[in-house]
């Protein structure tokens, strides 16, 4: 089923992002990030199979890596249930640039080790400047809540 077509955008260079959004009213019920380049992938005909395609171009993805340093204000908050703790984050792109991939991982204070599994109800998001979302995940007890400590990863 074809819903809408984006239109193109003239000018676009190196690696560019496309926020879609889907909402019923106010309330956001999906929200995807992709990062798209210019250079696409290209297709080596020749070496066509039914398990395998190679490229004699990868796209080029490369700018990604120069992305300006991003800034965030994080908080958390955890609860303790049962046999689990629900840990909600909040995070906010205090930046004038995109924050890109973000992960938010929970970890023991002590070692640093990270607490796995954790079920995410999100994760590896993006936000763009001034935007801030909240995530939340629930893991089993392992360790007093003291010394549970939430980091978020960023790719810039």
């Amino acid at each position: 089923m074809h819903i809408f077509t984006i239109p193109d955008i003239k000018k676009l260079s190196g690696v560019y992002f496309l926020f879609l959004t889907l909402q019923n009213k106010a309330q956001v019920i999906s929200r995807n990030c992709y990062w798209l380049t210019t250079t696409k992938d290209i297709l080596d005909v020749k070496t066509k199979k039914w398990f395998h395609w190679s490229l004699k171009q990868h796209a080029d993805m490369s700018p990604l890596r120069a992305l300006p340093k991003a800034e965030l204000d994080i908080s958390y908050n955890i609860e303790e249930k049962k046999k689990e703790y629900i840990v909600t984050v909040t995070i906010k792109n205090i930046s004038d640039t995109i924050a890109f991939f973000l992960w938010a991982k929970v970890i023991d204070r002590a070692n640093k080790d990270t607490l796995a599994p954790v079920y995410w109800n999100d994760n590896c998001i993006s936000l763009l400047p001034s935007e801030q979302e909240t995530i939340a995940g629930k893991f089993t007890k392992t360790i007093k809540v003291k010394d549970i400590e939430v980091i978020v990863e960023k790719w810039n």
